[in-house]
C-alpha cells in the first residue's frame, strides 16, 4: 500500500525526462508494483522465519533470506504483473470509460 501514491510522482519525473504522458504513465503503472517487491520480499521472509524458526540466530535468518531471496522476488513478481500492473493500471481506466449501459452481462 505504500507504493499507491507513487505512479503519478514518478509519470511526473518521467515527463520532465521527455517522455510522454501517456508512456509516462504506464510505464510508472506497470513498473512499480512490480518494483515494490526488491524491498517488500525479505520483511516477508523475516516474518516467516521468525514465525517458523522462532530459536534461530540472526546469521541464520539472514543466510536463509539470502538464499530465499531470488526465487522469492522472481515468484512475487511475477504474481504482482497480472493482478496491479497490468489489471490494476493499465486495463482499468480503459473499461472504465465504457458506459454501463453498453455492458451487458449473461
Amino acid at each position: 500500500a505504500a507504493f499507491f501514491p507513487l505512479p503519478p510522482q514518478l509519470s511526473a519525473e518521467l515527463q520532465a525526462v521527455g517522455a510522454t504522458k501517456v508512456a509516462a504513465d504506464t510505464a510508472s503503472q506497470f513498473a512499480l508494483p512490480v518494483l515494490v517487491q526488491l524491498p517488500a520480499s525479505p520483511w516477508h521472509l523475516l516474518g516467516l522465519h521468525l514465525y517458523n524458526s522462532p530459536t534461530a540466530t540472526p546469521r541464520e535468518r539472514l543466510l536463509t533470506i539470502w538464499r530465499q531471496m531470488g526465487p522469492t522476488v522472481a515468484a512475487r513478481m511475477a504474481r504482482i504483473v497480472p493482478a496491479f500492473s497490468v489489471g490494476q493500471g493499465l486495463a482499468r481506466p480503459p473499461l472504465w470509460a465504457i458506459p454501463l449501459s453498453k455492458v451487458r452481462v449473461t
